[in-house]
């Protein structure tokens, strides 16, 4: 309690700010916000439904507790657009003849042809460190975003900032 009335507290000068829309900054929440926003009951319920099966959760998801985080992470803007323009610059580099080339040049002949449309997601997974956002993976599968959308709605906001 005491965090957040400190957090409703805070002036657009004040340490921790980020932006000017009043958004307390996400160092500030990422250390001091530690309310727990995933309501499990409601994603295995979810989770169970979209498979099928009652025992999906207990047989999937409780064996594996660090699968999804009880808490937020908190991103600055300046880390949402370096993440941004990684992702814009993977998406131009791999359109680009010479890269194309030089990467298929070892791929056995299925991965040459060329099926049309690109495909319609590509996750792209980062690791926050003191130094900026570092690109980790890149997923070329929908898996995870099936995933997110249940973890969306399985949410709830702690504080106000989350609003």
């Amino acid at each position: 309690m005491e965090n957040v009335a400190a957090r409703e507290k805070m002036t657009p000068n004040t340490p921790g700010r980020d932006d000017q829309n009043g958004m307390a900054g996400a160092g500030h929440l990422n250390s001091s916000c530690f309310c727990l926003t995933l309501d499990r009951k409601a994603l295995c319920a979810a989770l169970e439904n979209e498979a099928g099966d009652p025992a999906f959760c207990r047989a999937h998801v409780m064996p594996r507790s660090n699968l999804f985080s009880n808490v937020p992470v908190f991103l600055t803007a300046a880390s949402i657009s370096a993440m941004q323009d990684v992702v814009e610059a993977v998406h131009a580099v791999s359109r680009l003849p010479g890269y194309r080339e030089q990467v298929l040049s070892w791929a056995p002949e299925i991965a040459r042809a060329d099926p049309g449309p690109s495909g319609v997601f590509m996750g792209f997974d980062f690791h926050l460190t003191a130094s900026g956002p570092k690109l980790i993976e890149v997923n070329t599968n929908a898996g995870g975003a099936f995933l997110n959308e249940l973890l969306a709605k399985a949410q709830h906001a702690c504080c106000r900032e989350m609003k």
